[in-house]
């Protein structure tokens, strides 16, 4: 078993691009139909489907060690998610390839901390894990195509029982 250390990377669009879109919950200019009422930002990010019908679920996570020796992803459909009550960081790891017999790998590991008021989508194959609130709970707005819960999740562990270890800044002095 070997343990790797990892820092959370900068979210930014270059960083996240491997894994999904990452878009912003807009204010002031640009929007694209101003009123009295409401201001509209069209198409933040886009949201492919092939099924059909997409499901809005809000998911509470509560605090837990920075660890994990397990990944999951979907073969099939993307999936939203957007910090509601607070921060969460969510670990990703790159994948090889799209065979459903692949393994996630900690050695290709990162983990960005998503902020509330920007979201993510993270594309299909993506190997991931659930979001680690820094706060006590967090609850965030979770999408994805309707019965993904059940019929398209690959959760594997690591080979070897290797582990990932989320270090925040603070744990590094």
């Amino acid at each position: 078993m070997q343990v790797y250390q990892i820092a959370l990377k900068p979210l930014t669009q270059e960083n996240f691009a491997p894994y999904g879109q990452l878009f912003e919950i807009q204010t002031g200019d640009g929007a694209s139909c101003i009123t009295e009422r409401f201001n509209f930002w069209p198409k933040l990010a886009t949201f492919q489907c092939a099924r059909g019908e997409v499901q809005i679920g809000i998911s509470t996570f509560l605090k837990r060690p920075l660890r994990l020796a397990t990944m999951e992803r979907h073969l099939c459909s993307e999936e939203i998610m957007i910090p509601l009550t607070g921060g969460v960081i969510i670990p990703f790891a790159r994948q090889q390839g799209t065979d459903p017999a692949e393994l996630p790998q900690a050695c290709r590991a990162e983990a960005f901390l998503i902020p509330p008021a920007k979201g993510i989508v993270v594309h299909k194959n993506v190997w991931h894990w659930t979001p680690m609130p820094l706060e006590d709970q967090t609850s965030i707005i979770c999408m994805f195509e309707t019965g993904t819960e059940q019929t398209d999740v690959l959760i594997r562990e690591f080979p070897q029982d290797d582990l990932v270890e989320i270090q925040l800044e603070q744990d590094r002095r």
